[in-house]
């Protein structure tokens, strides 16, 4: 049951985040991404807002810590394929294991990319949790993206 409650809560976070379609590399578009990761191997994503688009997703690293409260924490970094070039994702945020779940919520920011991801920018948040059982994971993150953040530096005048 826990199962199904997590996984219905990440599908309606993702649906319900409003996005707008057709990314303009003026603008800061609204976003909400979803992630599924099988037990093993590569992952998949797929955006609604900023072009709506997808492909396959890897961990390029994890880095779990504790806090300063002796909270435990983990960062990830993750690299989304897209058609037309690489979008480099980092992560950090809480972390809390049970016997059937490993769950994380904190915050996101894109670091970088290629091709015509090159100046890309963004971040907001984001809630992942991983089926112990299976090894399954799927998240939800939602927050802003911008294809070239350039342009602030361009035109310092401009209100986002």
């Amino acid at each position: 049951m826990k199962n199904f409650i997590c996984a219905m809560t990440l599908l309606l976070m993702t649906l319900a985040v409003p996005a707008i379609a057709g990314n303009n590399e003026n603008t800061n578009e609204k976003i909400s991404i979803g992630f599924y990761f099988p037990g093993t191997g590569p992952g998949i994503f797929s955006i609604v807002g900023g072009g709506d688009e997808r492909g396959t997703a890897e961990v390029t690293s994890r880095a779990p810590y504790v806090d300063a409260d002796l909270s435990p924490r983990i960062k990830l970094t993750k690299t989304l394929h897209f058609a037309d070039g690489d979008v480099f994702l980092s992560t950090d945020g809480t972390f809390i294991a049970s016997a059937t779940l490993v769950q994380s919520s904190g915050t996101w920011l894109l670091t970088g990319g290629t091709g015509i991801y090159v100046n890309v920018s963004g971040n907001g948040n984001y809630h992942w949790c991983r089926t112990v059982a299976t090894g399954n994971l799927v998240g939800a993150y939602s927050g802003r993206m911008k294809l070239d953040a350039r342009d602030d530096e361009r035109n310092p005048d401009r209100i986002p």
